[in-house]
Order: structure tokens, then C-alpha cells, then sequence
């Protein structure tokens, strides 16, 4: 059964309450912790003889501690937070707030050195307990420097979470440096908050990684293998325990993580869009391009493979801002999350006026053509192709200004843009929707690389 037009806005009325509620409590919260500490530390030292410098030594180790504390939480793909800001939105907070940190607990020695006159913390002859604390800077700043330039480094998906789980050792290790040597922490009210904020790390850490990884995730099995492109396929999940049986719920233009297990060896985990609509019964779809170590096998996959499957994330979906009228815009296999929410708009029977602006290398690789081409009439299809064939009659080049105001110039006041595909082709979008007068609010994307 298709889901109908007040199903459409159920999903807007409740993703909406959900998300607006639950981001201004944990953006509250988020500040309190933070605001707290720093109360906690103005109070400990305000009393003490130590100079000013070391004082504020002392603050920048309890504020940028109770950052990395939080960070563990921020990793952790919780669903709290997924609805409240889309965890794309989250995990760049995280790699900011990370660098916030960073500095911080940088700032800790320095400022103690400088306040002391003296550099003897930065020698190798130290006690065990200031060693701790060296570690785990010098865990944190690595850790840092590698998330921030994960892709010079050359850095796959999973080292990237190797690295993240690896950063629990430096809080550990911080908490411990800061027990066993700052007389502050001996205070009892300053001593319990401190343990609350290791518990609060280690019970984010344990959650996500024994409780949520281990049985979190679904058990499905791939029915089908179709070759939509030369290098790209879409799999078709249904549930292993159950073949046909209702998946779970989610919303057009939603990912998930997926593992794979290719004849009898699991692979690693992905995200991945779910390019199905929530309007399918009984099988979700995923639409892979071969790129990458990872996906290079994906056309090895085969059917009664299984998957395991942890979803939905996102908040890349018209179910979060109920538009009058839709323009999307794609590049290769960004195509997928629009495809989902296509499929769904068609599904329901909506009439809204629909443009999509579809940008590939060559003919050949335009993904889910058939469909595209056959779509209601109050969709308009454009295509643009960077490698001109002898026979395109379409747009060439690169999207512009021109091509979005000449496919799309009459949406441009009042439609949601929804764009996504590589990087450098989204920036430049959204800077060519800008310079057209294009309200940010109606732009939509994620950027979810890592």
C-alpha cells in the first residue's frame, strides 16, 4: 500500500517537533556542561596563591577535558542527535570541537610553565604521573591532526574510526594524569564531577561499540544485484529472518551503515544512501559506484550475501521541510538520496512542480535513466554531460548559473534545493545559488565524507 499525502505530513509534523525540541535541549545541555566546568575552575582556583597564568592553566585542562569528554557522545551516532541536527551536522561539530580541545589542553603545560618560570614539564625527567598526562596529549593532538587530514594521509573510512575509538585511551589516561597529581581534584564536589564526566565518556564509548555495533544492527539478505551503469549496482536488502516482512522506517533521502559478508568474510562498514523509497514493501535498496578499496568489490557481490544494517541517519529529506515545489540537484552517484525521495513523491501521488538537474561525465553513466525519463509530468528532467558524445543534444560542461536559471529559473524564489555529489561540484553549486539570490534556508545537503 502507498503511503499517502497525510503520510507525507505526519512525517513533517513529527520530524519537525522532534528535531527543533530536541536541538534546543541538547544544545542546552552542551552549553551547561561546558559553563559548569568553567564555574567549577574559576571557583578551585580563585582562592589559591598560584599566579594568573596558572590559574588559567589550571581552567583551560578542566574545560578542554570536559570537551573531549562530550566528544566520546558526539562519536557515538547516537539517534538523539541524529534527529536533531542529521549527523553530518554533528560530525563536523565534533571535528571542531575536537581542535577546540586540542588547543585548549595544549594551552594547559604552557600556561603552567609560564606561570611557574619554568619548562622543566617539557623535559623527559618527570614523574609517571605528568608522563600520563603527555600521553594523553600527545594521543589527542595526533589523533586531532589525523581526523583533520584524513584524506592527505590517505586515510580509508574505518582507520578513521580506528583512530576515533583509540581517543578513549587519552581520556582515560587525562583523567588519571589529573587525579593522581592536581590538588584541586582532591576537593570532594570538584572530585565527582570529574568522575561523572569519565563515567559519561567511557559509558558512550561502551554503548556504541558493545552494545549498539553487537546488536544495533539488522541482519538482512541481499535478493537482488542490478547493474545500473557500467560501475555502478543497486543491491536489494530484504530481512533475513523474515523475507518480506515490513523493514524498518525511514525517511526519503536517508543512509545507512552497511556491512557486507561476501562469501562468508565480512567486509568493512560504509554509509551508504538508501536509494528506495520508504513507499517499497519489504526490501530497502542501496545504489554503490565502484570506487575505493571498499566499493571495488561491490560487483562481486551476490545474491543471499548478508548485510548488516544499522539505519536510518540523516536529515537530507523534503520530510524535514514540507516545500511548495522541489529543485534537485545531483552529480553521479549523488543521485541516490534524490532518486529516494523521487520515488516517494511519485509514489504518493504529489503534484508539486519538480525540476532535477542531473550532472554526469558521459551518457553512459547517467544511473536510474529508464526511470528518469518516464517520470509525471509535473517533473522536469535536465541533463548535463561534461564529455560530450558526437549524438547529446543536452547541456555540456559543468553546471552554472546559466543552466540552473534556464532549467529552473521560475523555482529559484520559493522551491527547496536539495544538491548532492562530489565536494568540489557542491560547493560550487552552492555558491552559483547564492550569487542568484537563492535563500540559504532553501538549501539543502549533507556532507558526509568523514
Amino acid at each position: 500500500m502507498d503511503i499517502d499525502k497525510e503520510q507525507n505530513n505526519r512525517w513533517f509534523r513529527l520530524s519537525c517537533f522532534e528535531s527543533k525540541t530536541a536541538a534546543l535541549i541538547l544544545r542546552g545541555v552542551y552549553a551547561l556542561v561546558i559553563l559548569l566546568t568553567l564555574a567549577i575552575g574559576l571557583a578551585t582556583v580563585r582562592n589559591t596563591d598560584d599566579p594568573l597564568l596558572t590559574k588559567a592553566g589550571l581552567i583551560t585542562a578542566l574545560v578542554g577535558f570536559s570537551i573531549i569528554a562530550i566528544q566520546v557522545m558526539l562519536g557515538s551516532r547516537l539517534k538523539l542527535l541524529d534527529r536533531a541536527f542529521g549527523l553530518d551536522k554533528v560530525v563536523i561539530f565534533h571535528r571542531k570541537m575536537g581542535v577546540v580541545a586540542a588547543v585548549l589542553l595544549l594551552s594547559h603545560p604552557l600556561l603552567l610553565a609560564a606561570g611557574k618560570k619554568s619548562f622543566k614539564l617539557f623535559s623527559f625527567d618527570t614523574s609517571w604521573q605528568v608522563t600520563l598526562g603527555k600521553g594523553a596529549l600527545l594521543l589527542l593532538v595526533a589523533g586531532v591532526l589525523l581526523a583533520l587530514y584524513y584524506s592527505r594521509f590517505r586515510l580509508d573510512y574505518n582507520a578513521w574510526r580506528l583512530i576515533h575509538k583509540v581517543m578513549i585511551v587519552a581520556v582515560v589516561l587525562a583523567f588519571a594524569h589529573s587525579i593522581l597529581l592536581g590538588d584541586p581534584f582532591k576537593i570532594g564536589w570538584v572530585k565527582v564531577w570529574w568522575w561523572a564526566l569519565l563515567v559519561f565518556a567511557c559509558a558512550a564509548f561502551f554503548w556504541q561499540n558493545f552494545v549498539v555495533i553487537p546488536f544495533g544492527r539488522k541482519k538482512y539478505i541481499v535478493k537482488a544485484v542490478t547493474k545500473e551503469t557500467h560501475d555502478t549496482f543497486t543491491l536489494r536488502f530484504e530481512s533475513a529472518g523474515n523475507p518480506g516482512a515490513s523493514v524498518f522506517k525511514y525517511k526519503p533521502g536517508q543512509f545507512m551503515f552497511l556491512e557486507l559478508q561476501h562469501r562468508g568474510r565480512m567486509s568493512e562498514e560504509h554509509p551508504f544512501t538508501i536509494s528506495s523509497s520508504p513507499t517499497a514493501q519489504g526490501h530497502i535498496t542501496a545504489t554503490i559506484k565502484k570506487s575505493g578499496n571498499y566499493t571495488n568489490l561491490i560487483d562481486q557481490t551476490q545474491i543471499s550475501d548478508i548485510a548488516f544494517l544499522q539505519a536510518p541517519f540523516g536529515r537530507f529529506s523534503w520530510a524535514f521541510s514540507n516545500p511548495s515545489s522541489f529543485l534537485f540537484i545531483a552529480g553521479g552517484v549523488g543521485i541516490t538520496p534524490i532518486h529516494s525521495m523521487i520515488t516517494a513523491l511519485c509514489n504518493i501521488g504529489d503534484k508539486r512542480n519538480a525540476v532535477l538537474i542531473y550532472a554526469n561525465k558521459t551518457e553512459q553513466d547517467i544511473i536510474f535513466r529508464t526511470q528518469l525519463d518516464n517520470l509525471p509530468a509535473n517533473f522536469k528532467v535536465v541533463y548535463v554531460i561534461s564529455e560530450l558524445g558526437q549524438n547529446w543534444q543536452g547541456f555540456g560542461g559543468h553546471i552554472n548559473a546559466e543552466i540552473i536559471k534556464n532549467s529552473a529559473g521560475e523555482l529559484l524564489d520559493f522551491a527547496d534545493i536539495y544538491l548532492c555529489g562530489p565536494s568540489m561540484m557542491m560547493q560550487s553549486v552552492v555558491n552559483i545559488l547564492e550569487s542568484l539570490g537563492v535563500d540559504k534556508r532553501k538549501i539543502h545537503y549533507e556532507r558526509f565524507t568523514i
